[in-house]
């Protein structure tokens, strides 16, 4: 009686993930670039006011079995639901993480913003960071924005060879943010 007792691992965030696009236990469908996602209308609501406002909020969509979106691509989205459903995400690829922070700005979830910025900061370079910079400054990305300029700062010679620092135009108040930045 005094061994110890064996206490099998937790298993709910498997049993979560097993949820995401789960036909079986869905009870409303996302279109999304074309392809069905199917979702749990309360878990979703639960996770985002976003969701919430859309599913139970007396929008159209909250009658509809089926919603089109239009405003993230499917790869995005599958992302967003396995954070939704597993509050973590395996791994952000490069090429989705920007479209994923702003998707994530639109959709109120603030801990997988602070994830997504946390993946780009370490993939910054010469030939993207003004690109990066742009939209953290577009999508309220504070954290990612300052990393970005302390990037541009210290590579400065570099960042304006590049074919993107001409972006910039775009954005005066940021060119003028790294001029007034450099001078300190």
């Amino acid at each position: 009686r005094f061994e110890p007792v064996v206490i099998p691992p937790p298993t709910m965030i498997d049993d979560l993930r097993r949820l995401i696009n789960s036909r079986e236990f869905s009870d409303v469908t996302f279109i999304v670039d074309g392809f069905s996602v199917y979702a749990s209308r309360v878990h979703l609501a639960v996770r985002s006011e976003h969701f919430r406002a859309m599913l139970y909020g007396g929008m159209r969509e909250s009658v509809s079995g089926e919603i089109e979106l239009k405003d993230v691509s499917h790869p995005v989205f599958m992302k967003m639901l396995e954070f939704l459903y597993t509050d973590q995400v395996a791994d952000i690829p490069p090429d989705i993480a920007v479209p994923l922070l702003m998707a994530s700005e639109l959709y109120l979830l603030d801990r997988l913003k602070g994830l997504c910025e946390d993946a780009i900061r370490k993939s910054i370079t010469v030939e993207n960071v003004i690109g990066i910079f742009l939209a953290s400054h577009r999508h309220r990305a504070e954290g990612l924005k300052e990393i970005t300029l302390e990037f541009i700062l210290e590579h400065l010679e570099a960042v304006k060879q590049n074919r993107g620092f001409q972006d910039l135009k775009q954005e005066p108040e940021l060119l003028m943010e790294i001029i007034m930045r450099q001078c300190k």
